[in-house]
């Protein structure tokens, strides 16, 4: 059955370790993957944050679908997504600790960390990139 890691909360600016079952991913096997969403511009950031109160279940649901996404197909290095209110800017790179230093279980079923780890920084439409 399907753990819908799909509409997991994700935090504004927070990092989390993600478990990912195979029955969301069409994978083989469980994963970790590290997930980093941060407000970009930190004047902006009450503005963020008043998006983010408002629609958190669906801007998770979104960035868990891009990584999700990038494990079954592949996605470019850096990517953006807009929406009316938000550009979020996607890059991802190597998840050097995490492939060095965890061992994560599953009850018995080791959970292999993810070659890369994600951060999703959120502007404002129109704001540009710093």
């Amino acid at each position: 059955m399907p753990t819908n890691n799909a509409s997991m909360l994700l935090l504004l600016n927070h990092t989390k370790v993600v478990f990912l079952h195979p029955d969301d991913t069409g994978l083989s096997a469980p994963c970790s993957v590290q997930v980093d969403v941060r407000a970009q511009d930190q004047q902006c950031s009450t503005d963020i944050q008043r998006i983010w109160d408002a629609r958190k279940i669906d801007i998770s649901s979104v960035i868990l679908k891009l990584v999700i996404a990038h494990l079954q197909q592949g996605l470019p290095q850096r990517f953006v997504v807009e929406d009316e209110e938000l550009t979020i800017y996607a890059s991802r790179s190597t998840w050097k600790y995490g492939m060095s230093r965890f061992v994560l279980t599953w009850g018995d079923e080791r959970i292999a960390p993810c070659q890369d780890k994600w951060k999703f920084a959120l502007a404002m439409r129109g704001s540009g990139r710093v």
